[in-house]
């Protein structure tokens, strides 16, 4: 493990068996749709991070990047762009919240 940093930030990766849970409360996303919406990422990579806190960051990060896109080119993400834009935009907006009160 020496060597290794954080994918998230510039600590040091000091242990190799981390199993960090994810912490965005299932209210805003289920950790089914979380693994979903990143590519199961994060299922199999927490060695990659110094901290459950860095971590889960990174999850939020790219969730966050994910519907941003995803509302750039609303026909080409959803099945019902009408409905499913007001959904995405209640998402983004409870994911930067609960980024900001995360990261603090």
């Amino acid at each position: 493990m020496k060597d290794k940093k954080c994918e998230h930030c510039t600590g040091e990766v000091t242990e190799e068996k981390l199993e960090h849970k994810v912490a965005i409360p299932e209210s805003i996303l289920s950790v089914d749709s979380i693994h979903a919406q990143t590519n199961r990422t994060y299922i199999h990579n927490h060695y990659k991070f110094c901290t459950e806190k860095c971590y889960n960051l990174a999850i939020i990060d790219d969730l966050i990047n994910e519907f941003n896109f995803a509302l750039i080119v609303p026909e080409e993400k959803f099945l019902d762009p009408i409905k499913d834009v007001q959904k995405a935009k209640r998402i983004l907006q409870e994911l930067e919240d609960f980024k900001t009160i995360y990261a603090s």
